[in-house]
């Protein structure tokens, strides 16, 4: 029997005895994963492996009559990225892959993309939480990538507008965009539900 052999993560050849990133039957000889949580947090926007998966900008438009502001900070989160990089970096997923030999790292990716994260919904069971602290004013805003450790000082945003998933070459990202520029520490995180 030829399986994939993935040289790449779009990329494979055929090879015999060589299991693919689709779960099924034959690849570590039954059903692996049990999802137990009811959700993914992604919480940890940094990571060695990590492309671009957190990213913001500044912008200035014109005086807005409801949100009562001229500017904000739209943050573009890559979620399929972020879930990559939440199993990638869990030393008990990671664990599973060692004898994989060179193949390890794609084969892991493959199996995120192709298994795990069809256990999750990600059109609809996402929900944003965006942490804010106040530094001193006039400052630039600071996103912060890793969670903070006096997370208790912080508050939630209210007012933050959040887009739906959006699709494009296999990632889903999505765009938060919050009511201000400068003065704050800014700290986001994800929920994604199980479907």
């Amino acid at each position: 029997m030829h399986y994939r052999k993935y040289t790449d993560e779009d990329n494979f050849v055929y090879q015999a005895g060589h299991v693919t990133g689709i779960d099924d039957k034959s690849f570590f000889g039954s059903r692996c994963m049990v999802m137990r949580n009811e959700y993914i947090l992604l919480d940890t926007w940094e990571y060695s492996t990590a492309n671009d998966i957190l990213t913001y900008q500044i912008t200035d438009s014109n005086y807005n009559v409801e949100s009562n502001n001229t500017s904000n900070t739209e943050i573009t989160i890559n979620v399929t990225a972020a879930i990559f990089n939440h199993f990638i970096n869990n030393n008990a997923f990671a664990e599973n892959w060692v004898y994989f030999d060179n193949t390890q790292y794609t084969g892991m990716k493959n199996y995120i993309k192709n298994t795990l994260s069809s256990y999750y919904n990600m059109n609809s069971n996402i929900e944003v939480i965006v942490y804010a602290k106040d530094i001193e004013p006039h400052t630039p805003i600071n996103i912060l990538t890793l969670k903070p450790s006096d997370l208790h000082n912080y508050n939630v945003i209210t007012g933050i507008n959040v887009s739906e998933p959006d699709l494009k070459e296999d990632f889903y990202t999505i765009t938060i965009k919050v009511p201000f520029i400068e003065g704050k520490n800014i700290y986001p995180n994800i929920k994604i539900y199980k479907k």
